[in-house]
C-alpha cells in the first residue's frame, strides 16, 4: 500500500476524532470571543487575570529576535504536541486544545479591548492567526484526533479484557477459553493498526506544527497589517479557512458522516449503562468524563 494512500485512510479512520476536536475548539473560541466583547466593557476586561496574563506572555516574546522567537515557537509547541503523545490515556490533547480555543478568543477580546472596542483590531489578530494557524493548529487538531482514538480503544481494550476476565473469575490468558482466545488475537490485530495510524498523523500533524513556526515569525505581523487595512479581505480570508476545514475535514475524509455515526453509538450505549448492560467503551466513557472534570480544575 502506497503512503500517500495509507495516509488518507489513517485520516479517513481518525476522522470521527478529529472533526470532534475542530468543532468543540472553534465552538470554545467563538464562545471565548463573544462572552469578553459583550460582558465586558474595555477597562474592565483589561483588569482580567486572563488579559494581563496574555499582554506579560507577549511582552516576553515581543523582546526576542526573529530567530529567537521561531525557536521559542518550535520548542514550545512541538514539546507540547510531544506531552500530548505521552499522555494519550489521558486525553490531554483534548483538553489542551479546548483551553487553546478558549485562550484565542481571549485574546482576540484582549486586541478588541485594547484598541478600545475596535472590531477591526479583533477580526485582523483573529484572521492574522490562522495565517500560521492553519499549519499549527491544524497539526495540533490532527495529533490531538489521534491520541484520543487511541485512548478511547486503549481503555476500551481494557474494559473488555475486564469483561473476559471477570467472567467466572478467570485471569490472564491461561483461565481464557479458545474463542476468547481468538478473540484477543484479533484484538491484537486491530492494535498494530492503530499504531500505525497513530504514528503516521501524529508525525503528519508535528510536521504542519514546525513548518507554522516560521511563518508564524515572518509573515502572520504583516498580514494582521493588512488585514487591519482592509477588514474585507480579512473576512474573506477567515471564511475560506472555514470552508477548507469544512471540505477537507468534515467532507474528503468524512468526518460529518462518522460524527453522526459515533453519536448514534455513544447515545445507545449511555442508554446500554443506564440499564446497567455492560459494554467495554463505558469505561472508555467514564475515563473520558473523570479526565474532564480533572482538566476542568486545572484550566479553569
Amino acid at each position: 500500500m502506497g503512503i500517500a494512500r495509507r495516509t488518507f485512510g489513517a485520516f479517513r479512520r481518525n476522522s470521527s476524532a478529529i472533526s470532534f476536536v475542530i468543532l468543540v475548539s472553534f465552538l470554545v473560541m467563538l464562545f471565548s470571543v463573544g462572552y469578553f466583547i459583550l460582558a465586558y466593557n474595555s477597562s474592565e476586561f483589561l483588569r482580567e487575570p486572563e488579559a494581563q496574563e496574555y499582554e506579560n506572555s507577549v511582552g516576553e516574546v515581543v523582546a526576542m529576535d526573529e530567530l529567537d522567537r521561531t525557536t521559542h515557537y518550535w520548542s514550545h509547541n512541538l514539546r507540547l504536541a510531544g506531552l500530548y503523545v505521552v499522555m494519550t490515556p489521558s486525553y490531554l490533547s483534548f483538553h489542551s486544545s479546548v483551553f487553546n480555543g478558549y485562550s484565542v478568543g481571549v485574546a482576540t477580546s484582549y486586541w478588541y479591548h485594547v484598541w478600545g472596542a475596535d472590531a477591526n483590531a479583533a477580526l485582523a489578530f483573529l484572521a492574522g492567526i490562522f495565517v500560521h494557524g492553519v499549519l499549527e493548529l491544524t497539526g495540533a487538531f490532527i495529533i490531538a484526533g489521534a491520541t484520543i482514538r487511541a485512548a478511547w480503544n486503549f481503555w476500551k481494550g481494557a474494559g473488555h479484557m475486564a469483561f473476559i476476565g471477570g467472567k467466572n473469575e478467570k485471569m490472564w490468558s491461561w483461565g481464557l477459553s479458545r474463542r476468547e482466545r481468538k478473540e484477543l488475537r484479533k484484538y491484537g490485530g486491530k492494535v498494530e493498526g492503530f499504531l500505525a495510524d497513530f504514528v503516521i498523523l501524529v508525525g503528519f500533524g508535528a510536521f504542519l506544527i514546525f513548518l507554522a513556526g516560521p511563518i508564524e515569525v515572518y509573515v502572520s505581523p504583516s498580514m494582521m497589517a493588512v488585514f487591519y487595512t482592509y477588514p474585507p479581505l480579512a473576512v474573506a480570508f477567515l471564511v475560506a479557512i472555514a470552508l477548507i476545514y469544512i471540505s477537507v475535514f468534515f467532507l474528503l475524509f468524512g468526518g460529518l458522516q462518522t460524527l453522526r455515526r459515533d453519536f448514534w453509538l455513544m447515545r445507545r450505549n449511555i442508554g446500554d449503562a443506564f440499564k446497567l448492560r455492560w459494554r467495554s467503551t463505558h469505561l472508555s466513557l467514564l475515563m473520558f468524563v473523570a479526565f474532564s472534570i480533572i482538566a476542568a480544575t486545572i484550566f479553569l
